[in-house]
């Protein structure tokens, strides 16, 4: 009787209308000051400014559909506040919803659509150096005091990067990918980066509990 309840009811809570309004996009978030548009979107305009132009004629934002959809920029305002959000995963789509005057499924969408087009961007953005820039890194390390590093083209470590679930109901199918040490479930990553904390490199296909060297050690850099 549960099951037959459940595949009849479309919606197990009741539905109520929601006020929202897009007023703060519209008329406040363009005159933020520099440290606030910081606090909501985790960068300066100018980075906000320079993905938009990377991403903004990406096909996932526009479709053969009589209804446009939304401007890209809106969208990736939306996707990187639900990012920069703290808390938890359900409170992030909520406030977010309410901020910019759009319903939570909008938002999941809108950031959906924005993750797709960033992915497409990996292969562009993540290389190695050039032979100049790898110059430059040298010059800015010993001007820097770190002469024992002038031969150094990148740092290397790894990072865990964390699941919000665990990724099975049962703990002995997931055991994997808990990393005890921090107490999270999660993939290992290997990240080369330079002096500026820009990524050159990057490799994750081991579970959570792999240790940095076992993560290193198949890599060919």
């Amino acid at each position: 009787q549960l099951l037959r309840f459940l595949h009849e009811t479309r919606y197990l809570q009741e539905r109520k209308g929601i006020s929202k309004t897009g007023a703060w996009y519209q008329d406040v978030v363009y005159c933020l000051p520099l440290n606030r548009f910081r606090h909501f979107f985790r960068m300066n305009p100018d980075s906000f400014l320079f993905i938009l132009a990377k991403i903004n004629n990406h096909a996932v934002f526009h479709n053969n559909s009589k209804k446009k959809q939304a401007d890209p920029m809106l969208q990736l305002f939306v996707a990187l506040r639900r990012m920069g959000s703290e808390g938890s995963v359900g409170a992030a789509v909520m406030s977010t919803s309410q901020l910019f005057g759009i319903g939570e499924g909008t938002v999941c969408l809108y950031t959906n659509r924005v993750c797709v087009a960033l992915q497409s961007l990996f292969s562009e953005v993540v290389v190695w150096q050039t032979p100049e820039e790898k110059d430059a890194m040298r010059s800015r390390l010993h001007n820097a005091g770190f002469s024992i590093f002038s031969e150094c083209i990148g740092i290397v470590d790894g990072t865990l990067i964390p699941f919000k679930w665990r990724p099975y109901p049962k703990e002995n199918m997931a055991i994997q990918y808990r990393n005890y040490r921090k107490s999270r479930y999660g993939l290992q990553a290997t990240v080369v980066c330079d002096d500026m904390a820009r990524i050159l490199f990057f490799h994750s296909t081991f579970p959570g509990s792999s240790h940095d060297a076992r993560c290193f050690s198949p890599i060919k850099l």
